[in-house]
């Protein structure tokens, strides 16, 4: 990076360590990956990123898309948690109960501005 007085120099901390926010100096795009993470975007379809822990999943999510819902999908976490977990971001508070063997029964409630509206669509 250079600016009018020519390659900018960055303290230790701009560069290495795990930081929740992206390191400009330190972000590299593998393989083009920026490009094929846009392209998927423009598609109907769902994206999930995976791969070992820091290796830039979280990066490569906030730079491509900034406001994504996040939602962590673990060992035995069941698919009505990842639900739960992805609504509640958006406000909506989703409770499920287990009524008989692969039945659901639940409610919904709705807060703020996005979960009143998503709500009223549905």
């Amino acid at each position: 990076m250079e600016d009018v007085f020519g390659p900018r120099i960055f303290k230790t901390a701009e560069v290495f360590g795990v930081s929740t926010e992206i390191l400009e100096p330190s972000y590299v795009d593998r393989g083009a990956l920026d490009s094929e993470i846009q392209k998927y975007l423009s598609r109907d379809i769902h994206i999930a990123l995976r791969g070992e822990s820091k290796c830039g999943k979280s990066w490569l999510r906030k730079r491509n898309i900034p406001n994504a819902l996040t939602v962590q999908c673990r060992l035995n976490k069941s698919v009505a948690d990842i639900y739960v977990d992805a609504l509640s971001q958006l406000g909506i508070k989703l409770t499920l109960e287990t009524t008989e063997k692969s039945v659901l029964k639940g409610s919904v409630e709705a807060s703020g501005e996005v979960g009143l509206s998503i709500s009223a669509e549905i």
